[in-house]
C-alpha cells in the first residue's frame, strides 16, 4: 500500500529568532514649494508648465518649454523686452528647477571683478538679470568668449613686477535678462546675439 505524505507543518517562529523584515519601497513626495527642485527627469508639455504655474508665471506658452528644454541643454539664453514686462520673474522661475549651487547670479559687477569672484569657477551657470545695468564692452567681450564655447582670460603684471598674473572664466551658459530701449536696438551687436537663443516676453 501507498503510505500517503503528510504535510508539514512549519512552526512559527519563536519570540527570540530575529525576524527579517519584509521590503518596502518608501518615497518621499517632493513639496510644491521647494525652491531647491531639481528639473523634472521626465519633461513633458503638461510637467513644464505646471512647474512653471506653480511659480506664479501666467501665460508665456510659447517660452515655457523652449526655455526648460534649452536649460537642460545648456545653451545661452536670454529674456529681452519692455521694461517692466515680466523678463526678470521668468528667468527667477526658470532658475527654481536648478539647485542653488549650481548657477552664480550677477547684480553689480565690472569685468575685473567677474574674473576675481571667489564662485565663478565653481558654478555651472553665470545668470545675469537685468544685464543692461553692468552692460560694457568688455563684458561683453567676456560673455563673447564664454558663449563661444572658449575660456575668458584676463592677465596682469604682477606685484613684484617680474611676471604676470593670469586669471581665467571658465567655459559655461549664461542665463539673462535685458530691458530693451530704442538706443539698445539701434546699437545691437549681431554677433553677441548670435551666441544667444532669445525669447521674448507676451507683454
Amino acid at each position: 500500500p501507498i503510505t500517503p505524505i503528510q504535510p508539514k507543518v512549519l512552526s512559527s517562529p519563536s519570540k527570540s529568532e530575529p525576524q527579517t523584515p519584509s521590503p518596502t519601497i518608501s518615497y518621499t513626495q517632493p513639496s510644491q514649494t521647494n525652491t531647491k527642485a531639481i528639473v523634472p527627469l521626465t519633461l513633458t508639455p503638461q510637467s513644464i508648465h505646471s512647474f512653471f504655474s506653480s511659480q506664479g508665471i501666467v501665460g508665456e506658452e510659447k517660452n515655457r518649454e523652449l526655455m526648460m528644454y534649452g536649460l537642460v541643454a545648456r545653451a545661452n539664453m536670454g529674456i529681452e523686452s519692455l521694461s517692466g514686462s515680466g523678463k526678470s520673474a521668468l528667468l527667477y522661475a526658470l532658475l527654481k528647477a536648478l539647485p542653488p549651487e549650481r548657477y552664480l547670479t550677477i547684480h553689480q559687477a565690472t569685468d575685473r571683478s567677474l574674473y576675481h569672484n571667489p564662485k565663478i569657477n565653481s558654478s555651472n551657470y553665470i545668470v545675469i538679470p537685468e544685464l543692461q545695468k553692468i552692460f560694457s564692452k568688455d563684458i561683453e567681450e567676456i560673455i563673447k568668449n564664454l558663449t563661444e564655447g572658449v575660456d575668458s582670460t584676463y592677465t596682469r603684471t604682477n606685484s613684484k613686477r617680474n611676471g604676470v598674473d593670469t586669471f581665467k572664466i571658465d567655459k559655461k551658459p549664461i542665463l539673462y535678462s535685458f530691458a530693451i530701449t530704442n538706443k539698445h536696438l539701434k546699437e545691437r551687436d549681431d554677433e553677441f546675439y548670435r551666441r544667444f537663443i532669445i525669447f521674448h516676453t507676451d507683454i
